[in-house]
């Protein structure tokens, strides 16, 4: 009896890396790496970026700013993490903070962005995602970086008018951020700049980074400087 050849077959499969695999970005902006973060140093300051979902439409009203602003007063200075500057953005929250390690920083920002989460979820009448994606840190370890960090967190709605060609006023300090109680400007601001609602208390900073060497090696910070790229 003649043995029979082996009927080969092929299957199509949707397995697999190839080109266009796997699920739609929702947005142009590029996601934070799943990979494991660096440990960092308790002599080093971090700058920190909290993203919110795309249908969280703005921050930036009364009744939101003060929410976070409870948010703050209560979770600033948890978990050996704190902040120490801060700002609220259309869509994004930015920190200068101070971790003790990296487990210190995961549980403080989980908490943070929780208790934000859970406050905003309320205020909308809404349920899911509020935070859209990871926090991106990053270590501060020069006075240069430090000061440069500051300016882009207290005058980063400067930036963002910037790049839409908006103008902002001479001496004009965000309200939806510490910058009226930051003691690092060239110059005071004035009393007609006072946020209309109380800023949340943030706790002292511990690392000689930010206490005195950022400004003594790098010099203050001017209240109209617009930072980073146009």
């Amino acid at each position: 009896m003649k043995k029979q050849d082996q009927l080969e077959m092929t299957w199509k499969t949707h397995g697999g890396k190839r080109p266009g695999a796997g699920r739609k970005r929702q947005s142009a902006r590029p996601n934070v790496a799943h990979r494991p973060r660096p440990e960092i140093s308790k002599h080093e300051p971090l700058n920190l970026t909290m993203r919110l979902h795309r249908l969280i439409k703005t921050l930036r009203n009364e009744r939101a700013i003060a929410l976070v602003y409870r948010c703050l007063a209560a979770g600033a200075d948890r978990f050996q993490g704190r902040v120490i500057h801060f700002s609220v953005q259309r869509d994004h929250i930015h920190l200068v903070a101070e971790a003790e390690n990296k487990e210190s920083l995961t549980r403080f920002m989980k908490g943070l962005s929780g208790r934000i989460a859970k406050r905003l979820n309320k205020f909308l009448n809404r349920r899911g995602q509020v935070i859209s994606d990871r926090y991106h840190a990053t270590a501060l370890t020069c006075p240069t970086q430090v000061k440069s960090a500051i300016a882009y967190v207290l005058n980063n709605y400067r930036h963002h008018a910037a790049q839409r060609n908006r103008r902002v006023p001479t001496g004009w300090v965000d309200p939806c951020s510490n910058g009226y109680a930051f003691d690092g400007w060239t110059t005071t601001p004035e009393v007609s700049n006072r946020p209309p609602f109380p800023l949340p208390p943030l706790p002292q900073p511990r690392t000689f980074l930010l206490t005195v060497l950022w400004w003594r090696k790098a010099g203050k910070i001017a209240i109209d400087t617009i930072p980073g790229p146009r």
